[in-house]
């Protein structure tokens, strides 16, 4: 695996996928294109009027809330494959908003079922979506002035794990069972975008990583404390 354009100061080791805004590897500044630098292979789409912010430290992609969102088509999901047990996603973000339903990324089948994992916020609450309905909430969320960092660790038949800004947060579970395992092998990759349209993200994106395995507390925080002077935290 070619670990060449990963310019950032993270963890590598079970990095499957890797958008940063700020690598010319990633975005060259223009165009609607927004390749991971992993594999050009899993190349993601600007759908409507997703802009670019060139402007350091941040360099971030910015959404509407009303129908922005970027699609990255199947191609990572696939290659997940159909029994995932173990999984690390990791995103920068800035919310202009929390009332709405703000959706900030999803892995499902297609842009109107529901999320096999998603992350999304609404009313100060940050969900983690899990086969449709599933899901956990973390209550305590009103920060739409700075960037934040929202990590996801799902380790497997009982739990996922959020850290928010490295930090290990309390969640509450929601309606319905978690799986032992997620069959990603159908799904798509959206950022931005939850469920449908009615369901995009009003705010900030400037990195997102996928990992094939559970980092540790001390993994997330490396990461963490790697990107948080870039987006001033």
């Amino acid at each position: 695996m070619d670990f060449g354009n990963i310019s950032t100061n993270i963890i590598k080791k079970g990095l499957v996928f890797n958008m940063d805004a700020a690598n010319r590897a990633s975005y060259p500044k223009t165009g609607t294109i927004v390749t991971d630098t992993i594999t050009s292979a899993h190349s993601g789409s600007f759908n409507n009027d997703v802009t670019f912010n060139s402007s350091p430290p941040n360099f971030e992609f910015g959404l509407d809330g009303v129908d922005d969102y970027i699609d990255y088509g199947p191609n990572i999901c696939t290659s997940l494959g159909s029994n995932v047990t173990k999984l690390t996603t990791s995103i920068w973000f800035k919310t202009d908003a929390t009332a709405a339903n703000d959706g900030i990324f999803a892995m499902r089948p297609s842009a109107t079922n529901t999320s096999l994992i998603g992350l999304s916020t609404n009313s100060n609450n940050i969900y983690i979506w899990c086969n449709g309905s599933n899901h956990y909430k973390y209550t305590s969320f009103t920060d739409t002035s700075n960037y934040n960092n929202a990590t996801i660790v799902f380790v497997g038949g009982s739990s996922f794990d959020l850290y928010l800004n490295g930090v290990l947060q309390s969640l509450s579970v929601g309606g319905g069972s978690q799986q032992s395992a997620i069959d990603l092998s159908a799904s798509n990759l959206y950022l931005g975008l939850y469920y449908n349209t009615s369901f995009t993200f009003d705010g900030n994106i400037g990195n997102f990583q996928i990992y094939n395995r559970a980092l540790s507390a001390e993994e997330v925080l490396y990461n963490y404390n790697g990107l948080r002077g870039r987006f001033g935290v």
